[in-house]
């Protein structure tokens, strides 16, 4: 996106409040297509999406995933949980 697009957009999102904006899934699954492509950790678009959720509210993925096996994600599989208590 050029730069102008960019400034008229911010100034769009500075002025409307957020409760008064919606995305439909169709849009939000584009948005997600579009940044898979930057390969954050190699994961791929379900992936990305999953650990982006969990890291936006500070939670922790379970999973039996071993793709979420990097450094800098934090998850634990179901069997680490049940040993924990």
């Amino acid at each position: 996106m050029d730069q102008e697009k960019f400034n008229v957009v911010a100034k769009f999102l500075d002025l409307i409040p957020p409760s008064q904006l919606f995305v439909s899934d169709f849009s939000l699954h584009s948005i997600g297509v579009i940044l898979s492509r930057y390969k954050k950790y190699g994961l791929d678009f379900e992936d990305s999406y999953q650990f982006t959720t969990a890291q936006k509210y500070d939670m922790t993925i379970i999973t039996f995933d071993k793709d979420f096996n990097i450094s800098g994600i934090r998850k634990n599989s179901p069997e680490e949980i049940i040993d924990k208590n």
